[in-house]
């Protein structure tokens, strides 16, 4: 989608800055994909936000400064719409290794909204919610709202909320890898997949949600099993929700050198061929770290590798276990605020971390936490889901 994209201009131009020394020759925004015009390799990532100082989604670090950040309909976002656990879209520069982490100037950072919506059923004991039909899983990697601190259990029911998640079409599930509020929401919006259609009376299914498509245009393309963006009323009738847009939402992956993508099986084959959120990936040739055991339909995946053709061509794959948090773990960085030597917390990045005796001071002590002080830390996330325990601390003096 974003090869395209009115705005790309912009991004080349602030590549020239991001490659400072190289000798580059801007030939124009109606360039190839993969260079957007700078002559310079283009990366591509979607996936969870694991990480602030720069954005962090697949163990990748990319610099914002100066990144366009828009909604799904390409309207300008606040800051503040940047949260852990939130699902982004990034295209950047070229990922380069700068010796403490992978790093890569972003051009435009999309965030994504799988449901908005009330919360129709909830269960506790088994961590799940039901919201515009859909069933929500949430796991022990899945960050809440600080209004949700608690997790599944601090939710009302009927409460308006906004999930970030992943689709898992085996499971009939979305897999919440964030969930918050949004009491004021002006419209309600699904990702779903497909589950029946009735080209004449014009209703489809998503899951057990009934959407009456009478007002709007459904691709005449559209089949069970496609993966649809879906904005509704605010109001239902009879147990069927009007829509007032529908548009195919499969991801399409422009041709890049780098690509970073977490997500989950939709389509299996064998560990060579299969496909993730809907893109076929190539994996004769990959690696697989963590091994290739359990990888199979509604799998959560890593991979790290390049594209071409709609084709995502792996390099590494690495299974992710929904059972645990991130392996990687949860980085912060940037100046604290709010400091309590008492509760042994302070905010950084508008995330409350807590540290214990276990947390592990780097170039200082927990008596050099103070308002505005400049650190780094590196954690996981706190039983109730909201803030993060910090394993370790870097405070730079």
């Amino acid at each position: 989608m974003f090869p395209n994209d009115p705005g790309r201009c912009g991004w080349a131009l602030r590549a020239l800055a991001v490659l400072a020394g190289t000798t580059l020759l801007l030939l124009g925004c109606g360039g190839g994909v993969d260079t957007g015009g700078t002559g310079a390799p283009m990366s591509f990532a979607q996936g969870p936000i694991s990480g602030f100082g720069s954005i962090i989604v697949a163990g990748v670090h990319y610099d914002d400064t100066g990144a366009d950040l828009v909604d799904d309909d390409g309207r300008p976002l606040d800051r503040s719409s940047l949260a852990l656990g939130a699902m982004a879209r990034i295209d950047a520069g070229p990922i380069v290794d700068s010796g403490t982490a992978l790093r890569a100037q972003a051009f435009r950072v999309q965030v994504l909204d799988t449901l908005v919506g009330p919360v129709e059923a909830r269960d506790v004991a088994a961590g799940t919610l039901t919201v515009l039909g859909q069933r929500v899983q949430a796991t022990p990697g899945t960050v809440f709202d600080t209004a949700y601190a608690g997790g599944v259990s601090a939710i009302p029911l009927r409460s308006v909320v906004v999930v970030s998640g992943q689709l898992d079409p085996a499971g009939a599930r979305v897999v919440a890898t964030r969930i918050a509020a949004r009491p004021a929401a002006a419209e309600y919006r699904v990702r779903a997949v497909v589950t029946q259609i009735d080209r004449n009376a014009m209703p489809i299914m998503l899951g057990t949600l009934r959407v009456d498509t009478r007002s709007v245009v459904v691709p005449a393309s559209l089949v069970v099993g496609d993966v649809v963006l879906v904005k509704l009323r605010t109001a239902v009738t009879a147990g069927v929700w009007t829509a007032t847009e529908i548009s195919a939402d499969g991801l399409h992956i422009p041709a890049r050198s780098n690509v970073e993508l977490e997500g989950r099986v939709t389509l299996f084959v064998t560990v060579a061929s299969f496909s993730v959120d809907g893109v076929p990936v190539d994996a004769s040739a990959a690696s697989f770290p963590k091994g290739s055991n359990g990888l199979g339909l509604g799998a959560r995946v890593e991979i790290e590798g390049s594209s071409a053709g709609g084709m995502l061509i792996a390099r590494t794959v690495k299974l992710e276990n929904d059972d645990a948090s991130d392996d990687e773990g949860i980085e912060l960085e940037g100046k604290i605020s709010q400091p309590d030597a008492v509760a042994r917390t302070f905010v950084l990045r508008g995330v409350t971390v807590l540290w214990n005796d276990s947390t592990v001071f780097l170039g200082g002590r927990a008596s050099d936490l103070v308002p505005n002080r400049q650190l780094a830390a590196r954690g996981h996330l706190a039983p109730d889901g909201s803030s993060v325990i910090a394993t370790q601390i870097h405070v730079e003096l």
